[in-house]
């Protein structure tokens, strides 16, 4: 979800990645967040290629954050609060349930995770060569209609 950052005390520094950044960052099938400490990792070959807009929040502050756009936060002060607050960009999708931290998936993700794992299941009795062939092309075929 889209959200507003309001920083309350103390100040924080963000890096801001546009969601086609999202292949870069490892997000495990199904989580909502990358184990890469990105502030470490920042100079790696795997992030080199990307282009972060940072920002530097102090008190009064508040950054628009919009929807599927990556990102991280850093405290630079001893105490650091803010403030989110979230809101739904679509009228429906979402998948159902308490979302407090605003990061749940769309249900249709959800649901296409669950019909790919049904795709792969039906492949195991096929030779291993034959089933790396077909979800090989299969795969290529998903990245056709996400470009």
């Amino acid at each position: 979800m889209a959200n507003v950052l309001c920083q309350v005390r103390g100040s924080k520094r963000l890096l801001l990645f546009p969601p086609s950044y999202v292949n870069h960052f490892n997000i495990d099938p199904g989580a909502s967040s990358s184990h890469i400490n990105v502030f470490e990792k920042l100079h790696d070959p795997a992030l080199a290629h990307t282009h972060p807009h940072e920002a530097m929040l102090e008190p009064n502050d508040i950054l628009f954050l919009p929807p599927l756009w990556l990102h991280t936060a850093l405290p630079t002060s001893m105490v650091s609060i803010a403030i989110n607050n979230f809101f739904r960009n679509f009228q429906e999708g979402y998948a159902p349930g308490k979302d407090i931290y605003g990061n749940r998936d769309l249900q249709a993700y959800e649901k296409g995770r669950q019909d790919i794992s049904k795709i792969i299941r039906s492949f195991d009795s096929i030779p291993r060569d034959a089933r790396g062939f077909y979800l090989q092309r299969l795969a290529q075929e998903f990245q056709q209609k996400a470009s």
